[in-house]
């Protein structure tokens, strides 16, 4: 018989239960139960309870978690750049792909940070193209002779 704690690295798409009923047909454990649950859409460590184990379930269910999220809420009277607008025809420039890979990298090296990065990135775009365009108004109103 199998007792001990097994830390599951559930997959998107997976209930915690449909995980729990797969390891406990995999390791023949008569007992067996999940502390706590993630959502099918999110994956995570799952720690499952396997024989005597089952028994400080709720010692570890009781005790405190901490959950860590992003998030970002935008509200603004920018115009924001849609990549939905951009043309599928028009080539990307070179510069892109070096940017793309970067931004893909440090995304699989540090995911929450790059996206806060990027998510603030963006959040500033639409300020500073409103300060850049009423700039360049300025700068054409001032360079054109009076009559």
């Amino acid at each position: 018989m199998i007792n001990g704690i097994l830390l599951l690295d559930k997959p998107l798409k997976l209930s915690s239960n449909a995980a729990l009923q797969k390891t406990r047909r995999m390791l023949g454990a008569s007992k067996a139960g999940h502390v706590g649950s993630l959502d099918p859409l999110a994956s995570g460590m799952l720690p499952i309870c396997l024989g005597e184990a089952t028994k400080i379930a709720g010692d570890i269910l009781s005790g405190r978690k901490l959950y860590r999220f992003t998030g970002l809420l935008m509200v603004s009277r920018f115009r924001y750049f849609s990549f939905k607008a951009w043309p599928r025809g028009d080539k990307v420039p070179f510069v892109a792909i070096p940017v793309i890979l970067l931004v893909l990298i440090a995304l699989a090296i540090n995911p929450p940070v790059v996206l806060c990065a990027v998510a603030f990135t963006y959040a500033l775009s639409g300020p500073a193209l409103a300060l850049w365009t009423r700039l360049r108004r300025g700068t054409h109103a001032q360079e054109t002779p009076a009559s």
